[in-house]
């Protein structure tokens, strides 16, 4: 039966064959399928072989049984088992380079994802070497399992650290990765930190992701997409102010200087308005100041000297935004963004005298949430029950 059915073109006979076989294994231990291997299944194909071999457990004696096979065979073998989980890390390691090696880089990153907190036993330069084929890799020819976002972004934090792998290449594999983790999964912090470093980058990916100033629409070739759309993610995830050191403080200087080069060269590309608005955007991550009071006063020096209408209005809408999906009871009403107006209110009191554009700008996003307040107070009222 097995010589006539195992990876029979017939897919009812196969799987019939292929759980006799795993029942055999489970009743009769590994030895029986070892002895047929030695002995009947010389006269079979490599199919057949490989798929006996898959019956077996995922281990190093299975992977020595194929090595020792055909090349065809264990060719057959890595693409066909099951390598979701291998509790030992060290085997993990070396099934994921046999995957790679035989086409599934998705499968290898399911397995060193479930590893990549162990970090002393599955090395970087392989975790990267994953990640790239990986996407080379059409999801066709290697269909994802699981979480693949959530496996993406636990090798990429694994890599971060890393001396064996290089910021660059990190870079890359962020850049690649991108519209697939997105910001719900981790941040690109590398392309983050390269964008807040130099701002003729933050100007080259402002030009992938919009169209200068008159320009006509034209048809974009599928890579030229792409590119834009890897372009857009970044800048929507970029809440870095440019100047930040190493420690957390934020130095003006370096601002001011990345904020005069990086619209120099928006103004160039004919993209200032937009520049001015993602700029906004990126400083509305600011910390606040020494004093207590939101912006820091780097990035209120920056908005009143650039008066901006567009800057401002791009950090009002990154602080609106910045609150994301709310749970409230729904008698609740307008109570909390009563709260964030009462805030911002407070910031722009406090700094109102020497910075006021920026206390004018808080206060519109003070009275945002105010009318949102009235609009939830209002929708408050009319869900409760008039008969009680």
């Amino acid at each position: 039966m097995l010589g006539e059915f195992l990876g029979a073109d017939d897919g009812v006979l196969a799987e019939v064959a292929r759980g006799f076989a795993a029942g055999r294994v489970s009743r009769r231990g590994r030895e029986w399928a070892e002895t047929k291997l030695a002995g009947v299944a010389g006269t079979w194909s490599p199919a057949q072989r490989a798929e006996l071999l898959a019956c077996l457990p995922c281990d190093p004696r299975t992977w020595d049984l194929a090595a020792g096979s055909d090349s065809e065979t264990e060719q057959r073998y890595w693409r066909l088992v099951t390598a979701y989980w291998i509790p030992d890390p060290r085997d993990a390691v070396i099934a994921a380079g046999k995957l790679v090696a035989h086409g599934r880089p998705y499968t290898a990153v399911k397995l060193l994802g479930l590893h990549a907190r162990r970090r002393s036993t599955v090395s970087s330069r392989l975790i990267a070497e994953v990640l790239e084929s990986a996407a080379r890799t059409s999801p066709a020819h290697d269909r994802p399992l699981g979480d693949l976002a959530h496996d993406v972004a636990r090798l990429l934090d694994a890599l971060e650290p890393s001396d064996e792998v290089g910021a660059t290449r990190i870079a890359a594999l962020e850049w690649a990765y991108l519209p697939l983790v997105g910001r719900h999964e981790r941040a690109p912090k590398l392309l983050h930190r390269q964008l807040s470093r130099n701002p003729a980058f933050f100007a080259e990916i402002v030009a992938l992701a919009y169209r200068a100033e008159g320009e006509e629409p034209r048809e974009l070739s599928e890579e030229e997409r792409a590119r834009a759309r890897h372009a857009y993610e970044l800048l929507d995830t970029f809440r870095v102010v440019p100047g930040t050191t190493d420690d957390g403080s934020i130095d003006g200087a370096g601002l001011k200087a990345w904020v005069q080069h990086a619209r120099e060269a928006l103004a160039t590309s004919g993209r200032a308005a937009v520049g001015d608005h993602k700029i906004g955007e990126a400083l509305s991550g600011s910390p606040a100041g020494p004093d207590g009071a939101w912006p820091h006063p780097a990035v209120r020096d920056v908005i009143e000297d650039i008066k901006s209408v567009e800057l401002e209005r791009g950090f009002e809408i990154a602080v609106y935004n910045s609150r994301g999906v709310v749970s409230k009871d729904p008698r609740e009403g307008g109570a909390q963004e009563r709260q964030l107006a009462d805030r911002y209110t407070g910031f722009a009191a406090a700094i109102a005298d020497r910075w006021p554009r920026t206390a004018a700008m808080l206060r519109r996003i003070a009275e945002g949430y105010r009318a949102e307040a009235r609009r939830e107070d209002q929708e408050a009222e009319l869900g409760e029950d008039p008969g009680r």
